[in-house]
């Protein structure tokens, strides 16, 4: 009986020992006198760390969510993680890692980034006092990852407008109430300034555009733009466009509230010709030799998915895509 209770003992020992060999990616100690910061930082590498192991487990495919999906042995990405969660130093209690950009003191966030429907890479950030203070990324530079991770943040608040009012925001310097509003303006990476997004699409490093998508002059979408060092380096949209559709969607709002512009400073008589990015056509519609509205189309390989119009009737967004 004797032996029998020692076989049992070390049976248990060796499956101790196995779960510790399977157990989640290791938490940083924190001495005492760690700042706040520090801390947030160090959460954001825990959270890198299983979410890195969560791909090495699944074929390189990195999760949809921190919770969301399972990797082929089986694990999510909280299951990776630290029992109980991570510690906030601002509440001074353990959270689990949101899905999104982290928008409130201590919080750390988890966002995907998707290629032809394969996500292929992730943000995370880490939010301090009253900004991001960590952003981790396997993709690109530490500047063009805070550039996407801003791009989520302005959506993020996008989508809060929506759930508080039922509708999507004009440009945030558009003049009317109904406009897009952040409590704290992103951070630059490029000149670490506070910067809120700009009203037309991103044109500078490190800025982020936010335009409105209209029909019948109420906004239905958005799309959000980001600039890497020197160029546009990310989008994102709630209308289901590609990433080249959300750019030259952006650049025919962006165009139409340029013209739109010109027409209240000049008697509401619009230009009768403009200068257009790639993929966008601009043409003025006349009445008694006046310039009384205009046409904008956006096209991506010849084929046209956005078309506005404005000063003859109403304003109008169509998708070609989904129509036919």
């Amino acid at each position: 009986m004797k032996n029998l209770l020692i076989l049992l003992l070390i049976a248990l020992s060796s499956l101790c020992a196995c779960s510790r060999e399977e157990s989640p990616v290791d938490i940083t100690k924190h001495p005492p006198g760690t700042s706040d910061a520090s801390i947030v930082v160090a959460n954001c590498d825990t959270l890198k760390a299983a979410v890195e192991r969560f791909a090495s487990e699944n074929g390189g495919i990195y999760p949809a969510g921190v919770g969301v999906d399972t990797s082929r042995a089986g694990h999510t990405v909280l299951e990776l993680l630290p029992a109980g969660g991570l510690e906030n130093p601002f509440t001074k209690s353990k959270a689990a890692p949101v899905n999104g950009a982290a928008d409130s003191p201590g919080e750390i966030g988890y966002v995907p980034v998707a290629q032809d429907g394969w996500n292929v890479g992730y943000v995370v950030t880490g939010f301090g006092a009253t900004a991001l203070v960590a952003t981790l990324s396997n993709l690109g530079s530490p500047e063009e990852a805070k550039v996407i991770a801003n791009c989520f943040l302005v959506r993020q608040a996008a989508e809060q407008m929506f759930d508080h009012y039922l509708g999507y925001p004009y440009e945030i310097d558009y003049p009317a109430f109904w406009r897009l509003r952040m409590a704290n303006a992103p951070v630059n990476p490029y000149t670490s300034l506070a910067q809120y997004p700009v009203g037309r699409t991103a044109g500078s490093p490190g800025e982020i555009g936010y335009v409105a998508i209209l029909r019948d002059d109420v906004p239905v979408g958005y799309v959000v733009t980001g600039y890497g060092a020197d160029s546009v380096i990310f989008a994102l949209s709630n209308l289901g466009y590609s990433r080249e559709e959300a750019i030259v969607a952006s650049n025919c709002r962006t165009l139409q509230r340029s013209v739109e512009d010109y027409a209240n400073a000049n008697g509401g008589v619009y230009p009768g010709t403009a200068v257009c990015s790639p993929g966008v056509a601009y043409e003025a519609i006349q009445m008694n030799g006046w310039n009384v509205g205009h046409r904008i189309i956006g096209s991506v390989h010849g084929s046209e998915f956005v078309e506005m119009f404005v000063g003859v009737g109403a304003s109008r967004v169509r998708d070609l895509f989904r129509s036919c």
